[in-house]
């Protein structure tokens, strides 16, 4: 958010909103390098308990959101079958062709992300 006087939200949504850009760095259409370090630890610390607590927390009495939908991720949480926080991040920066993410994790090859 360099160069803007407000702020993001804390959100999945708010992140991208972000990556499509128009603000902040991303401010033009170029492409951008997001570095990721700590992956390991992000994977850990962003997984299953985290997940399953943030459904849980989208389930609440008298929570705005939508109750169905949260439901269903948390069951497919639970049956091994679900995405973690983790795994959402990934796949919302993979959905912008123009941000190249680059991790300090090794695939099955040896590479790093």
């Amino acid at each position: 958010m360099q160069g803007e006087d407000w702020e993001l939200g804390e959100s999945l949504d708010a992140l991208n909103d972000l990556l499509y850009g128009g603000y902040g760095v991303l401010s033009g259409d170029k492409p951008a390098t997001v570095r990721w370090r700590g992956t390991k630890q992000s994977r850990e610390a962003l997984g299953y308990a985290c997940t399953k607590q943030y459904y849980l927390e989208k389930l609440v009495p008298g929570s705005p959101y939508n109750r169905e939908f949260f439901k269903a991720k948390l069951e497919e949480l639970e049956a091994g079958t679900g995405k973690t926080y983790f795994d959402i991040i990934l796949e919302i920066i993979s959905g912008h062709p123009n941000i190249v993410l680059e991790t300090d994790e090794r695939d099955t090859n040896g590479h790093r992300g």
